[in-house]
């Protein structure tokens, strides 16, 4: 998945000081691979921030890990109608304390670039592709940390480029170039920056070319000039 993100200068608007937290999903156990959906109360689209975090905890629920690593993303399922994946992971293999694990994995994301789409009620969308069952599974706790301040480059608006989840890789009947089409995008004359965020995990193999693992590819993203 990508997005392009055009930002414009904010210099000279002033904001408060401090850190708003948003706590979200609270030791959620996934256990298959259906998405937990849910609805959250972020900061008032009136608040200036100069950065976002988004901090996630995965650990063993009682029953145990799934001891397999596995693909899972985190989605914005915007009010606008549009939906922007902010989060992208593979678990952990084989963390169980039982086999020496440390138990619990924690990533911390920028995740600035969709700050102003983090407003006010919004849905969240957890998914984790395991299908282990039973009590076993993915303990996750996510919080969002808003740095309050004047950012130096303030994010307003975020094109989905491509968002298929997974893509197979290595299979020559079914070739990742007929899914990751030619895009334009027109950027105002205002913007200053635009960037591309490009999420790639490895998994979704073809099994070709040694493409279940081991198998070096470069990703090169292609501009005009």
């Amino acid at each position: 998945s990508g997005s392009a993100n055009d930002l414009c200068d904010v210099s000279g608007i002033q904001a408060g000081t401090g850190t708003v937290t948003v706590n979200t999903y609270n030791d959620v156990v996934l256990n298959w691979a259906t998405a937990n959906n849910a609805v959250f109360q972020f900061p008032d689209a009136s608040e200036r921030f100069a950065s976002a975090r988004m901090n996630l905890t995965i650990e063993c629920p009682p029953g145990g890990c799934d001891p397999w690593d596995r693909f899972g993303n985190l989605s914005l399922k915007h009010s606008s109608g549009e939906t922007y994946e902010i989060a992208r992971l593979v678990t952990p293999y084989d963390i169980g304390r039982a086999g020496g694990g440390p138990g619990s994995c924690a990533w911390s994301y920028d995740v600035s670039p969709y700050m102003h789409l983090l407003r006010g009620e919004q849905e969240l969308s957890l998914f984790v592709s395991t299908w282990i069952g039973g009590e076993r599974g993915w303990q996750i706790s996510i919080d969002f940390e808003f740095e309050r301040g004047v950012p130096e480059l303030e994010p307003y608006r975020v094109v989905n480029l491509w968002d298929h989840g997974h893509l197979v890789y290595g299979n020559p009947n079914n070739p990742v170039e007929d899914h990751l089409t030619t895009q334009t995008v027109t950027i105002e004359e205002q913007a200053v920056k635009a960037m591309v965020r490009v999420a790639v995990s490895g998994h979704g193999q073809g099994n070709t070319d040694n493409a279940a693992e081991f198998s070096r590819r470069w990703h090169r993203i292609k501009t005009p000039g």
